[in-house]
């Protein structure tokens, strides 16, 4: 088996700081009338809030996908890792599926988290009447969680209500993970939802979910 490892952390930019000095100190200030120089602008980064570490393993009938996802903040964070399907008129947890997802040409994308059916995204067909993000769970500072799940060759696009164009002639994956950061979210009082399952609202999920995302690599 050939096992392919990758380790990425997220980082977010801060924005330009509009007052930075427009000379250096000490420098001699510009003669009345010169052009002034463009201000030297400063852009703070901030920790990454999620490291993610992923290793991918090739069989003949399956691609395994292996995880580890580390909050190295110092506020909780809340994975959205665990996919619902319908099963009959129910939702129940499929912990080991992920949406299987066309990315770029030669591109497959494995994805755990809620894509939305107005997105624009061009990976998606069809949407559907009903609309259910993943089931969330939280993960304080400091800790990790193991998990994984796995992709049945030959490889098809699948997701638990959407109709997903088809995939490209992949030979590359990428794995991408939803969390949402910041306040608890609201939580869904979705009757449907199964037992034990904490199902974010949508208003939390459309406007608070952020991706973790490794880089690309290729297919075992």
């Amino acid at each position: 088996m050939l096992a392919l490892g990758v380790a990425i952390g997220l980082a977010a930019c801060g924005r330009a700081d509009p007052h930075a000095a427009a000379t250096e100190p000490g420098a001699t200030p510009a003669a009345p009338g010169a052009p002034r120089p463009e201000p030297r602008r400063s852009v703070p980064v901030s920790p990454a809030p999620v490291t993610l570490e992923v290793t991918l393993t090739g069989a003949p009938d399956a691609v395994d996908v292996a995880y580890t996802i580390a909050n190295t903040s110092d506020a909780p964070v809340w994975l959205l890792d665990t996919l619902l399907v319908r099963d009959g008129g129910a939702w129940q947890a499929a912990p080991a599926r992920a949406i299987v997802s066309r990315g770029e040409p030669g591109q497959v994308r494995f994805i755990l988290g809620y894509l939305r059916a107005g997105s624009q995204r061009p990976e998606i067909e069809q949407g559907v009447a009903v609309s259910m993000p993943p089931a969330a769970h939280r993960l304080g500072p400091g800790e990790h969680v193991d998990g994984g799940f796995q992709v049945p060759r030959p490889l098809t696009p699948w997701h638990p209500y959407l109709e997903m164009a088809r995939l490209r002639d992949p030979v590359r994956a990428v794995v991408e993970i939803g969390y949402l950061a910041g306040d608890e979210p609201r939580w869904d009082q979705q009757p449907a939802a199964p037992a034990g399952a904490r199902v974010p609202d949508l208003p939390s999920v459309n406007a608070r979910e952020q991706w973790a995302s490794s880089a690309e690599q290729p297919l075992p």
